[in-house]
């Protein structure tokens, strides 16, 4: 399979955790023994660390750039926001939920604001795809929220 069509493979299939462990959480029931909403919440810095390390690698060709060091800069914030998610942790559910939703609207917005000044410029078709996934990801995240906020 070549790469390009691989790409939205594997994207949609990272979106599988999302999926089962929102609907475990809403069903009250228990993966592996675990609470559902702490697996989505590793789940979920698992895959921010992952997208910021993208655009982190994105940018290592512009050392010397301003923009560069911004979006260096930029990618750390985002790992520090999902380590915050992690710390927050069912504790404060819907603070962690918070926090990881800003952090994936931060890559998203950077993505987009700024592919065409990064090198291998992304592309319409991988920003699409990064923009339908995005959607989803944070739909599962405010799901979860309202209904934390519904029973909390």
């Amino acid at each position: 399979m070549p790469v390009q069509s691989l790409i939205p493979t594997l994207g949609l299939l990272g979106f599988i955790p999302f999926a089962v462990t929102t609907g475990l959480a809403l069903s009250d029931r228990l993966l592996f023994g675990q609470d559902p909403r702490m697996v989505f919440i590793t789940y979920s810095v698992v895959i921010l660390s992952f997208l910021g390390g993208v655009l982190w690698g994105r940018t290592l060709q512009r050392p010397d750039d301003r923009l560069g060091r911004g979006l260096l800069i930029a990618s750390n914030a985002v790992a520090l926001m999902a380590w915050g998610g992690l710390l927050a942790g069912s504790a404060y559910f819907p603070a962690a939920l918070c926090l990881l939703m800003a952090a994936y609207g931060t890559v998203w917005f950077l993505e987009q604001r700024f592919d065409a000044a990064l090198t291998h410029q992304a592309g319409k078709v991988y920003l699409k795809l990064r923009t339908a996934l995005t959607g989803m990801v944070l739909s599962a995240h405010l799901l979860l929220l309202l209904f934390a906020r519904a029973v909390g």
